[in-house]
C-alpha cells in the first residue's frame, strides 16, 4: 500500500457517482496565494467571446506533486510547476440557441512558454458548488486540471451551461450539442486570453474528459472539426454514454435493480422538454406511483432520489414506453436518442477511448459501440480497457494514464 492517505485521496476522485459530495480535505495546503478578485474586462470592440477573466487562486509545483504521487502508481518522470488559476466568464449559447454567459476555470502553468492547451471537460455533478469555478485542490476536476497545468499545459474546464455564473439556469444534462459548444467556446475564449496577454503557447491541443466529460469531450471534439478552426492533437475519453440508443434499449430491458436509474431518468426528462414532438407526460413514461412522484418534481436537475422510483426497468417504465423504443414504433423517443449519439461522424485527429471492464454505471458497449463504428467511418481510435475497475474505481487510473500519454506525445 503506497501511503494510508491514498484511501482519502481516491475518495475525492470518485466523480462521476452523483450521490458523493466530496470534501476539501482536512490538511495543510501549500497555497502560493489566493489574490484579490481583479477583473480584466475585454474592450467592447474586441471580437473575442471572452468577457472578462479574474485571478481566482495560486498553487505551487509542489502541493500538485504530492497530490499526484499519493493518488496514482504511474510514474511521475516529469517536472510540476506552480500555477496560477482565473476565473473566465465568456459568451455562448444555451440549447436553445439564446445567448448566454458561461463561467470555468483556465490554469496556467508558471513557464515560459506552455507546451499546448488541455480542455479537460468535468464529470456529472449535481450542486453548483461543485462547479469548478466553485472549486479548490481536493474537489473534483479543478484538481485534475491544476496537476496537468502544472505539468506545462495551459489546462481549461468550462463549468457549461447551468453552472457557474450561469446557475440559475437548468444544465442540459447529457445534451450532446450544449455540452459540445460550451467546450468549445471555453477553448476560444482562452485563445483570446492568451493572446490578449501575449503568452506564447505550443499549438497542441488536447481534449480529456470521463463519465459526461468523456461524452462532452467527443462532442467538443465533433464540434472543434466541424468548425475548423483549429486542429485538435488527441482526444482522451473515458466511460462516455456516446451510444445513448443502444444504452437504453440494454436498460429497458433489465429486470433488475440498476443503481444508475435516477441519473437516467435526468437525462430523460432533459431531452423529453428540449425536444418539442417530446414534452410527454410522466405517466406516458413511468408507472405510478413513480411518475407522480416525478412530476412534484417539476424540471429535474440532479439524479432523482431512489425512494422515489423503483429501481428495476421493469417495474419502473411503463410497457408502452418500453415497446415503443424496442420496436422503434416511438420514432419521436428514437429520434432524440440518436441525436444525441456520437457515432455517426468521421474524426480527424485521434482518439484514445477508456473504460472500466467492470462499469456497471456507464455500461462498456458504449465505448466499444464508438470505437467500433467511428472505426469504420475512417477515424484513428484505440479503445483501452481498465480491467478490474468500474465506473468510479476507473477514474483516477483514466486521468493518470492520460496524463502520460499527453506526456510522451
Amino acid at each position: 500500500m503506497k501511503n494510508p492517505y491514498i484511501l482519502l485521496l481516491l475518495l475525492l476522485f470518485t466523480f462521476c457517482s452523483p450521490d458523493n459530495d466530496p470534501s476539501v480535505p482536512e490538511m495543510e495546503m501549500e497555497v502560493v496565494s489566493k489574490p484579490e478578485e481583479e477583473v480584466v474586462v475585454i474592450p467592447e470592440e474586441s471580437s473575442s467571446i471572452l468577457i472578462s477573466s479574474t485571478e481566482y487562486i495560486n498553487y505551487s509545483g509542489s502541493l500538485l506533486k504530492s497530490f499526484a504521487s499519493l493518488t496514482t502508481d504511474e510514474d511521475l518522470n516529469y517536472e510540476f510547476n506552480d500555477v496560477n488559476a482565473f476565473k473566465l466568464i465568456y459568451e455562448s449559447l444555451d440549447e436553445n440557441q439564446q445567448d448566454v454567459e458561461v463561467s470555468g476555470i483556465m490554469i496556467l502553468p508558471a513557464i515560459d512558454e506552455p507546451k499546448g492547451i488541455i480542455s479537460i471537460q468535468h464529470s456529472t455533478i449535481s450542486s453548483n458548488d461543485e462547479a469548478p469555478s466553485n472549486s479548490l485542490i481536493g474537489t473534483n476536476e479543478f484538481t485534475v486540471a491544476a496537476i496537468f497545468a502544472s505539468t506545462g499545459y495551459v489546462t481549461v474546464i468550462s463549468d457549461y451551461v447551468g453552472y457557474g455564473v450561469n446557475s440559475d439556469q437548468r444544465h442540459p444534462y447529457e445534451l450532446r450539442k450544449s455540452l459540445g459548444l460550451s467546450s468549445y467556446d471555453m477553448i476560444i475564449a482562452t485563445k483570446a486570453y492568451l493572446e490578449q496577454n501575449e503568452i506564447n503557447v505550443a499549438d497542441d491541443l488536447y481534449l480529456v474528459g470521463y463519465s459526461e466529460g468523456g461524452f462532452a469531450t467527443l462532442a467538443a471534439h465533433q464540434k472543434i472539426e466541424t468548425e475548423q478552426s483549429f486542429e485538435i492533437t488527441h482526444t482522451f475519453a473515458g466511460a462516455g454514454a456516446y451510444d445513448k440508443t443502444e444504452f437504453t434499449k440494454v436498460i429497458l430491458q433489465k429486470d433488475e435493480d440498476l443503481t444508475f436509474l435516477g441519473t437516467y431518468l435526468w437525462v430523460l426528462d432533459v431531452y423529453n422538454n428540449h425536444y418539442s414532438n417530446l414534452k410527454y407526460p410522466w405517466s406516458d413514461i413511468v408507472n405510478e406511483p413513480y411518475a407522480t412522484n416525478l412530476e412534484n418534481i417539476g424540471l429535474i436537475n440532479a439524479p432523482v432520489a431512489d425512494s422515489l422510483i423503483s429501481l428495476n426497468p421493469k417495474e419502473l417504465f411503463t410497457e408502452t414506453f418500453k415497446k415503443g423504443l424496442l420496436d422503434e414504433t416511438d420514432t419521436n423517443v428514437l429520434m432524440a436518442l440518436m441525436d444525441n449519439d456520437l457515432l455517426n461522424w468521421t474524426p480527424i485527429a485521434p482518439i484514445t477511448l477508456f473504460h472500466g471492464a467492470e462499469d456497471d454505471f456507464v455500461y462498456p458497449l458504449n465505448s466499444r459501440n464508438a470505437f467500433d463504428q467511428l472505426s469504420q467511418n475512417g477515424g484513428e481510435l484505440e479503445y483501452v480497457s481498465i480491467e478490474g475497475k468500474n465506473h468510479q474505481a476507473a477514474a483516477v487510473p483514466f486521468f493518470f494514464k492520460t496524463l502520460n500519454r499527453i506526456q510522451s506525445q
